[in-house]
């Protein structure tokens, strides 16, 4: 970013200090916002920087430009204006912004606005030249900033159009002033002070008159006026030859102004109007002169619309509008030459270490071979920096051919493509780049790095897509290929290296791969790559049923965030995951009011988010907490919360079928077994396929759907499918849960013998892990034959009781007494003394015909009550009712 954005630009010295605007503006400084909305050449950023100099305002300033409609570039802009001032200002938004996709926009905007509440001092915030802003999210960003602020904060938005941002509750609050052209125009009164004090030009009233008559007090052709009348022996002749509405006065004022000029002087006003700034050595270079500081101080001298950019006077820029102008006889008196001057302003920028301005101007002068060779040799700086959305709009300008042939750029573009979601688009590039990288082989010195990274690009890409031979495939590649001077990318590969064999349920390679990316994240000391990798590591304990490993790392993350202080912001936003994990594992082990704090925390957290995977996990564990609490319309709202994000429309089925999952789980839990089944039974066939399209989360809801069906046989076909793949891959909780189902399989084919002995062997697997709220979970089918052997234990000794612990059973026991009286409490006075009457009528199998002559009611009034006792116990038949009511003691 060139600095020169963030400096308050001096006015004029002959530029009017307008005191009554001045009142105005001092008398805001307790609103929320302050708007110069007026066309352009009104004055507005003369206004404000003239108010902020004359009263020694501290004030902010940041000059928007095209490039700040990228929300990320914006609040970069704003957030460095301010570190400018107040240099502790802003280091976790910025740590944020500088590795765009971790975390969303308005999080991002969050911490930025609690940033400034901290700061003590006033502050003026100036927004100039808002109106090249169109991005809808950088006005998103800007109004959440209008509605946090600190008092001690103004914000000044400096704009040629209104923007999109809501002001009436503003107005109607009094809340913010509104300065418009009308405000800003000239007076008589203005315009004699100008001309006759300042000016020293002689005007007469009726000269003020007609000056004002025809220009309305238009500033911009008031001072484009005082120039050209300079000289002038008939002033009043003169100004009565001016016609025509503002543009027809600018365009003959513009000729008048360079007609006026020395040949050089109006050669170098035309050929430096194609760059946004300039500097003297830059226009040397492009004119091929050696005295440009000396036209550029005539030009301030002479108020030539030329505006400084930093207080020594090095940079400057032209008047928007007076630029536009200049721009416009440039296409007719040297049109051939303004390529050429592109072109050299391109070479300057890039000797001078300027690499976004050399390769915007290399576009504009045509020359895309010269934009994507610089492109190539400083795009991984860029991708380094946080300048992704540059390199996305450079990536736009090129052709694919031209993208393709460059396969280092290629690569770094594919990356953005396929972080945003583009994966098809990607894929095709890299691809087709490939193809070009392996004929340039012998022609390329940095061969193996460049393979090294188009490889580790495509274990990016095939990781999101699911597919983990390709990952294994291209991670291995990239180890192999990338320097071992590189931490970064090495760990990012191993990283990849680790998802593939998590996808593939090889824990042992998975850990090992992960803690070579924390290693590695710690030598290139970045931290987000670091905290992923541990995150990773923990989620492939957790979802192997390795609980207690997963806590230790979960824990050891969040002591240290909760450690530290300055930082903590932006780093617990890196934690989403493992709050959630943490929580998780919590629930598991019964403690139920721990883990649903850290649950709901790690939820909020993910919102912030700008990850998908982060999304979908956050909502697995949000279900599953209020499944397992049995809040089950707040989970089906959670579900369809998610299925309606349009974001989630886009993600792998190997990432949604988490979702897939809990969407049959709880569609079985409402009892509404055939919609169950239509999910489940499309994978039935599918059981044969690799591991990736039928993952156990799907299969162990299947088994569970056959035993609601009652048809324990196929339940028990499956299971020991199952059950072979978690030996196979030592997937300690596939283990457990498919002994828990084939013991409820069991239960339903009446074979309490093989019941006992599987679910003998789940518990032997639990204590290891001590997993209680599972059972809990079963307990509707499982809770006899668990009291069962309790009391078996304490009577008899076997191999099966004797090897599972008299500590944790008892726990398990005591938790499910627990949730008994739990549920009890919940359900006590809710079923009337009738209600309980009938549930006893219909333990007993009698019909709704009989109950009603048996209770001297109708038949209608029993359907009722079978309803409401529905509805009170969340069951959707006689049976579960009856179940409940017994499990909860209420009959």
């Amino acid at each position: 970013m060139l600095l020169t954005k963030l400096h308050i630009p001096t006015p004029f010295k002959d530029t009017i200090h307008r005191q009554e605007l001045f009142n105005l503006l001092d008398q805001a400084q307790n609103k929320k916002l302050v708007l110069v909305s007026a066309p352009a050449g009104y004055g507005k950023t003369t206004l404000i920087s003239d108010w902020i100099i004359q009263n020694k305002i501290s004030a902010v300033w940041c000059s928007i430009d095209k490039r700040d409609n990228d929300p990320i570039e914006f609040l970069k802009l704003v957030v460095t204006a301010i570190q400018k001032q107040h240099n502790e200002f802003g280091e976790s938004a910025m740590e944020l912004l500088k590795t765009p996709g971790t975390a969303s926009v308005e999080y991002i905007s969050e911490l930025f606005i609690n940033d400034l509440l901290k700061l003590e001092s006033e502050t003026v915030l100036v927004l100039d030249d808002l109106h090249l802003i169109t991005n809808k999210q950088v006005f998103h960003s800007i109004s959440t900033l209008i509605d946090y602020k600190p008092p001690n904060l103004l914000l000044v938005l400096s704009t040629r159009s209104d923007p999109p941002l809501s002001f009436s509750r503003l107005r109607s609050q009094n809340e913010m002033l509104e300065l418009r052209a009308t405000d800003l125009s000239f007076s008589n009164n203005d315009i004699s002070f100008l001309f006759n004090r300042r000016l020293k030009v002689k005007l007469t009233e009726n000269d003020l008159n007609i000056l004002q008559q025809k220009t309305e007090g238009w500033i911009a052709g008031l001072q484009l006026t005082a120039i050209t009348v300079q000289g002038q022996n008939d002033i009043s002749g003169y100004l009565k030859k001016m016609a025509g509405d503002n543009r027809y006065i600018m365009d003959y004022l513009i000729e008048e102004v360079l007609h006026n000029q020395p040949g050089e002087f109006r050669e170098f006003l035309l050929k430096t109007s194609v760059l946004d700034q300039f500097n003297a050595p830059l226009c040397n270079y492009i004119l091929q002169i050696e005295h440009s500081q000396q036209i550029l101080e005539e030009f301030e001298k002479n108020n030539l619309f030329i505006i400084p950019l930093d207080f020594e006077k090095r940079w400057f820029r032209y008047h928007h509008l007076f630029a536009d102008l200049l721009k416009h006889h440039l296409l007719f008196e040297f049109k051939n030459e303004i390529e050429k001057i592109h072109l050299q302003a391109s070479e300057w920028f890039f000797e001078n270490n300027f690499v976004v301005e050399s390769i915007e101007h290399a576009f504009k002068a045509g020359s895309n071979n010269k934009a994507i060779e610089i492109l190539n040799e400083h795009v991984e700086s860029l991708w380094v920096a946080g300048q992704h959305s540059v390199i996305i709009d450079f990536g736009e300008k090129l052709t694919e051919e031209k993208i393709i042939l460059n396969p280092r750029f290629c690569i770094f573009y594919s990356w953005m493509l396929i972080t945003a979601g583009k994966t098809n688009e990607a894929q095709n590039y890299l691809n087709a780049t490939e193809k070009v990288l392996v004929e340039q082989q012998n022609s390329k010195d940095d061969f193996q790095d460049i393979l090294g990274k188009l490889s580790l690009t495509y274990a990016l890409l095939y990781a999101i897509l699911g597919q983990k031979n390709r990952v294994i495939q291209y991670s291995d590649q990239a180890i192999k290929n990338l320097s071992d001077k590189n931490p970064l990318w090495n760990g990012w590969a191993y990283l990849t290296f680790g998802d593939a064999y998590h996808i593939n349920a090889n824990l042992a390679e998975s850990e090992k791969f992960y803690l070579l990316a924390v290693e590695y994240g710690r030598k290139a000391q970045n931290q987000y790559l670091e905290i992923t990798a541990n995150f990773r590591l923990a989620l492939c304990f957790g979802r192997h049923g390795k609980y207690k490993s997963a806590f230790k790392i979960c824990k050891e993350q969040l002591d240290i965030i909760h450690a530290q202080k300055s930082k903590q912001l932006a780093t617990e936003y890196y934690l989403t995951g493992f709050y959630l994990l943490y929580g998780d594992l919590l629930f598991e082990w019964n403690e139920c009011e721990e883990g649903k704090k850290y649950i709901e925390k790690g939820f909020e957290l993910s919102k912030k988010a700008n990850d998908i995977s982060v999304k979908v996990y956050s909502y697995v564990a949000i279900i599953h907490l209020y499944f397992s609490l049995g809040e089950m319309d707040k989970a089906s709202e959670k579900l369809l919360e998610l299925e309606t994000d349009p974001e989630y429309s886009q993600t792998t089925p190997w990432l949604s079928i988490h979702i897939t999952a809990w969407k049959a789980e709880l569609l079985m839990q409402k009892g509404e077994l055939e919609k169950a089944s239509e999910i489940l039974t499309a994978y039935e066939e599918n059981l044969d396929e690799e591991i990736i399209k039928k993952p156990e989360y799907i299969q162990l809801r299947l088994v569970k759907l056959y035993i609601l069906q009652r048809k324990p046989e196929k339940a028990l076909k499956v299971i020991d499918s199952v059950l072979n793949l978690a030996y196979n891959h030592d997937k300690h909780y596939s283990k457990f849960y498919g002994y828990v189902l084939k013991a409820e399989a069991y239960i339903v084919l009446n074979n309490k013998t093989e019941a006992k002995k599987t679910i003998c062997k789940a518990l032997q697997l639990a204590q290891e892990e001590d997993y209680i709220r599972l059972f809990i979970e079963e307990r509707d089918i499982l809770s006899n034959l668990l009291f069962e052997l309790w009391n078996d234990k304490k009577i008899t000794s076997s191999v099966e009781l004797d090897s599972i612990s008299d500590t944790y059973f008892s726990k398990l026991i005591q938790a499910l007494n627990d949730e008994k009286r739990r549920v009890k409490e919940q359900v006590d006075g809710i079923l009337t003394s009738r209600e309980i009457e009938t549930l006893q009528l219909i333990a007993r199998d009698l019909t709704n015909q009989e109950i009603a002559d048996q209770l001297f009611i109708s038949l209608n009034t029993v359907k009722t009550r079978l309803k409401n006792i529905f509805l009170k116990l969340e069951v959707d038949s006689r049976r579960k009712a009856v179940e409940k009511s017994k499990d909860q003691g209420l009959i």
